[in-house]
This record gives C-alpha cells, sequence and structure tokens, in this order.
C-alpha cells in the first residue's frame, strides 16, 4: 500500500514539475513538485535496502555512537553536495562536463531480495548538485526560467512519465518495478528539468568534447577486448563467446549492444560537426577520431547499433544534401548491400527467406514480440504493470521453454510499453515521439548553429528508437533524456536570448 501510494504521489510530483500550469506560480508549482517527488521516492527508496544493510543501519543508529557516526556521515554528503553546487554555480559549464562524464558509468549495487543492478550511482550525484544550483538560484532570486521545450513535449513527456509511474501500483514485480521508477524515471525526469534551467551557450561544446574524450579510449579499450579475446563484467558475454562464430566485446559497458549505442550516439556527433565546420585540421582530427570510433563499433557486432548508424546518417543526409540525392544513395547502399549479401553468403540467403532460421539469428526476439503481445491481450487498456514484461513472459512459459529460454526481457520498447502500460501507455509514447519530432523539426527549419545541432539531436533520437525497437531500455537510457533536452534548449535559446543563432 505504501508503494502504491508514493507511486501516485511521484506521478503528480512529475506533473507539477513539467507541465505548465498557468492559474499557479511556475516555481512554486516546480518546488511542490520536487517534493512530491523527492518524498516518494524515499518511500520507494526504503523497500529496496537489502535486509542486512537495514539490519546494521538500524543495530549502529540504536547506539549512541552509531548514531552520531551516522549524523556525521550524512552532514558530509551533504556539505560535498553543498559546496560542489556552491563552486559549480558561477561556473555551470563545469557542471555540463560532470554530467557528460558521468553518464556512462554504471555500478553494481545489490538490492533488497539480493539481485544485484547496475546503477548510474555518478550520475544521481551530477544531478542532484545540479539539482541544488537551481534550487540555489531560485533561493538568491537568481532563477531564470528554464528552456521552453514547448507545451505539446511538456505535456506528453509528463503524462507518459506519470502514467509509467503510476503503472507501478498494479505490476506482478514490484521490485522490478521500484528500480525503474526510482533509478530511472524519477532521476531523469528531473536531470530534463535541471538540464533546460542551467542551459546556456557552450554547454553542447563542452558536453560533446568530454564525451569524445570518453569515448576514443573507450573504443580503444574494445579494440584492445577483442585483440586480446578479453571480456570485462559480464560472465554471460564470456560463456556465449565460447561458443559464438564471432566474438563480442562490451567496452565500459555490461552489454556490447548498449557500448554499440554510445558510439553511434558519438559519431552522430562527429559527422554533423565535420559538416558543419570542414576546415582541414578540423577535418583530419574528426576523421582520425571517426576511425577509431567506428573500430570499436565494429568489434561489439551490435547489428541493432548498425541500424542506429544507418537510420542517423540518412537522416543527417537528408538535411545537408538534399531528398532527392539522399534517396538515390541509399537505394544504392541498400540495393548493392542486398546483392553482395545475398551473393555471398548462404547464411544471409536462408535468414531471409526461412522463418524459423530469422527467428535463431535473431536470438529469439521475434518470440519476445509475440510473447509481449500476448501479455498485452491479458490486459489491453492498463497493461501489466511498470517492469512486469520479465515476470510475466517468465509465467507463460511451460518447465521446458523455461530452462531453454536464454532472454525474457524485452527487446522491442513499443512491445513493452504497450505490455506493460496497456493502449494507454503505448498511445502516450506515440503521442509524445511525435510531439517532439514536430518539435525538433520545425524547430529545426532555421539556419544557424544551433539549429544545426539541434536536428543533429533529432537524427540521435530517431536512431536510438529504431536501436530500441530491437533492444529495448530507451528510456533507461540516460542520453535520451539529456539529448532530447538539449536539442530542445537549442532551439529555444535564440528565443529566450532575443535573436537569431550565430
Amino acid at each position: 500500500m505504501r508503494a502504491d501510494i508514493a507511486a501516485i504521489v511521484a506521478a503528480i510530483g512529475v506533473v507539477l514539475l513539467l507541465v505548465p500550469l498557468p492559474a499557479i506560480d511556475a516555481w512554486m508549482r516546480r518546488l511542490a513538485g520536487l517534493a512530491l517527488i523527492g518524498g516518494a521516492w524515499v518511500a520507494l527508496a526504503v523497500g529496496l535496502v537489502p535486509d542486512s544493510l537495514a539490519d546494521r543501519i538500524s543495530d549502529r543508529a540504536g547506539s549512541p555512537l552509531g548514531a552520531l557516526a551516522l549524523a556525521a556521515a550524512a552532514l558530509v554528503g551533504v556539505a560535498i553536495i553543498g559546496g560542489l553546487a556552491h563552486v559549480l554555480e558561477r561556473r555551470p559549464l563545469i557542471w555540463f562536463v560532470l554530467l557528460a562524464l558521468a553518464l556512462p558509468f554504471r555500478i553494481p549495487i545489490a538490492l533488497g531480495d539480493g539481485d544485484t543492478a547496475r546503477l548510474l550511482v555518478p550520475l544521481y550525484a551530477v544531478i542532484l548538485v545540479g539539482l541544488v544550483i537551481v534550487i540555489g538560484r531560485l533561493v538568491r532570486g537568481r532563477a531564470e526560467e528554464p528552456a521552453d521545450p514547448g507545451p505539446v513535449v511538456a505535456i506528453t513527456a509528463a503524462a507518459f512519465v506519470a502514467w509509467q509511474v503510476v503503472s507501478a501500483a498494479w505490476s506482478s514485480d514490484a521490485e522490478e518495478s521500484a528500480v525503474k521508477v526510482i533509478f530511472f524515471y524519477l532521476p531523469f525526469s528531473v536531470m530534463w528539468f535541471v538540464v533546460l534551467a542551467l542551459w546556456q551557450r557552450g554547454a553542447l561544446k563542452r558536453m560533446g568534447l568530454a564525451t569524445i574524450a570518453l569515448a576514443v579510449p573507450g573504443a580503444l579499450l574494445a579494440v584492445y577486448q577483442y585483440t586480446f579475446q578479453e571480456v570485462w563484467w559480464n560472465s554471460t558475454l564470456q560463456q556465449a563467446n565460447v561458443y559464438s562464430r564471432l566474438y563480442r566485446v562490451n567496452g565500459i559497458f555490461f552489454d556490447p549492444n548498449i557500448m554499440g549505442r554510445w558510439l553511434v550516439l558519438c559519431l552522430v556527433g562527429l559527422f554533423a560537426l565535420a559538416l558543419w565546420r570542414a576546415r582541414p585540421r578540423d577535418a583530419v582530427l574528426l576523421g582520425l577520431a571517426t576511425i577509431v570510433l567506428f573500430a570499436g563499433l565494429v568489434v561489439t557486432f551490435s547489428r541493432s547499433s548498425a541500424l542506429m548508424l544507418m537510420a542517423a546518417l540518412a537522416i543527417i543526409a537528408w538535411r545537408a544534401f538534399g531528398p532527392r540525392a539522399t534517396a538515390v544513395a541509399l537505394s544504392a547502399i541498400i540495393l548493392v548491400g542486398a546483392i553482395g549479401g545475398f551473393a555471398a553468403s548462404g547464411q544471409i540467403r536462408r535468414a531471409a527467406t526461412d522463418f524459423d532460421r530469422l527467428e535463431q539469428v535473431s536470438e529469439g526476439r521475434f518470440g519476445l514480440i509475440r510473447g509481449g503481445l500476448d501479455i498485452w491481450r491479458e490486459h489491453p487498456v492498463r497493461g501489466g504493470g511498470l517492469g512486469s514484461f520479465a515476470d510475466r513472459f517468465s509465467e507463460s512459459l511451460d518447465d521446458r521453454s523455461r530452462r531453454r529460454t536464454r532472454v525474457v526481457i524485452s527487446h522491442n520498447t513499443p512491445v513493452t510499453v504497450l505490455a506493460e502500460g496497456g493502449v494507454i501507455g503505448g498511445v502516450l509514447l506515440a503521442l509524445l515521439a511525435a510531439a517532439l519530432a514536430v518539435r525538433l523539426a520545425v524547430g529545426t527549419r532555421r539556419t544557424g548553429r544551433d539549429a544545426w545541432f539541434a536536428y543533429a539531436g533529432l537524427a540521435v533520437l530517431a536512431g536510438m528508437f529504431l536501436h530500441a525497437v530491437f533492444y529495448s531500455g530507451l528510456f533507461e537510457d540516460p542520453y535520451v533524456w539529456v539529448v532530447a533536452a538539449g536539442a530542445l534548449a537549442l532551439i529555444s535559446a535564440p528565443a529566450r536570448e532575443g535573436g537569431e543563432a550565430a
């Protein structure tokens, strides 16, 4: 009951934080939303604390010395966050650098029932610092109005997140739903707000430089892993490589597909920058970085990432070279690739003509999609609840199928949303995607640097959505939220600053 009430309170907080309500003072509304989100977060997080850790905390808090130590630790944490916020309040661009550096890193954390989740702990600390900066500015009377994402985007985003959070109340997997609410939907909603509130000229440049500074050594690490046949942090991948014809690597991530998604995001950014700045020295540096990143992408052998790259580059080319040239080039590439693939490989011909072989090559994705649709039919309107897909899919299998099935996590975001959120969730997802696409497409019709890079953000988001159709994990990826918020801030920046982009 406590978790159900907390989910509803959190949903109300998200609406207050993100939706413009003219009848209420904007900052009072946002502060009320943050207060509700914070209270609900604490109420839900308590249930995920492992019993052993809760017992140790209780034992220490029961003694005067232990209680003093806990209080001292809490004060030190508050002092560190407050000190960082005070330093960065005058230099918010440094906060964006820290944000870019923190985005990829996940740390294994034990949860209530003993399961381990890989959580973005450094990112949560950076979000908290940014939030303290925003609140501190408000207290000092220096708070500026956040960049405007547009009322339609704000309303659809808030409605989708609120419905996802509320659906945790009837999920069959209470812990998984709590993980998604506590560590993804709520902090990422706050991050969206903070990025819009702190955005200023120079933020994109510094985030881009920091991201590439991480991606180049990350790609070299992937090449090293492939060269010496080493995989870190993922015993399942190590075992799969033993029986696979391809040796896949994961770099700094747990999964090769997430590593591939990250590298593609960086590659698209490099291509957008190369098309904007064509000076020879820049072209050489960008070309060298592209070679390194592409080498890292190749050794992940991530097909969904390859599709993401192709889709994003096609969208970039559409703007850079025109629809006709892009269509001709795409048609030629597809035709040559198809003919070459069919001629060179019997496996490709078989996969394209034999559904059973295609199912095998796709590692069971079609079975997961069918299972997700079956789950949706059980609760077509409201869905099975956030985080319930794996639990309900496992229940639908007999003992023999359960032993043979390696993957029970959905690899298709739209189907996952439909199964867990029902028709309501599916419609809200479609409305959010359409609103975001229209807002960015219309806002990037202008000329200038900001419009061009906002359009590149639209290309990245479209590619990520395609990636998530084959891999899922769309809203659990913080880059989706940051790229969307950053692109929206870019197209609203000229209006905020009273002029056209340079």
